[in-house]
């Protein structure tokens, strides 16, 4: 295509499309009812890079705090889980950057910004979006959610007014 406005608006387009067929690949596959998560052992390390790679994303754009201890867990379930929560923090944060550090048995995720409008049940039901015209489909914590389910994870959040951070929580039980 030679018109170069066009071009980019069908390769964003393609873009798009290409993300929802993901994330409804990946809401295909944990809400089925036979699924079982494969846990074994592994060290937070290999969780974080398996992340990385699902990321696509500079790293100036995300910071890892971690001890390299082992956990028990599906990780690639657990690194999709940390790919959705780090890229919202990348994409709704004023700074555009997440921060991820593991504290006792709970990982946690926070970004700058103001806090979400809604309680975070209204989050976790399939395309709910804070602004009805935003980048993403709503699928992302209802991935996140579904998945800790299917682990047996808490998912918390809460609003820090005088950092000005939102904190999602991963509290592995």
């Amino acid at each position: 295509i030679e018109d170069e406005t066009l071009r980019a608006i069908l390769i964003r387009s393609f873009n798009r499309m290409n993300e929802l067929i993901e994330d409804l690949a990946h809401v295909e596959l944990v809400t089925m009812h036979t699924f079982t998560p494969q846990k074994q052992s592994y060290k937070l390390s290999e969780i974080f890079e398996e992340t990385k790679k699902m990321l696509l994303k500079d790293k100036s754009f995300y910071k890892l705090e971690y001890s390299d201890e082992v956990i028990y867990t599906d990780k690639s379930l657990l690194a999709l889980v940390l790919k959705n929560l780090i890229d919202n923090g990348i994409k709704y944060s004023s700074d555009h950057i997440a921060t991820v550090s593991v504290v006792g048995n709970k990982i946690i995720v926070k970004s700058k910004g103001q806090p979400l409008k809604e309680d975070l049940s209204y989050y976790i039901e399939p395309f709910s979006q804070e602004e009805k015209r935003s980048s993403g489909f709503g699928l992302g914590l209802y991935i996140v959610a579904t998945i800790l389910e299917k682990l047996n994870y808490t998912f918390r959040y809460r609003y820090d007014a005088k950092e000005g951070e939102n904190i999602f929580e991963v509290v592995l039980d």
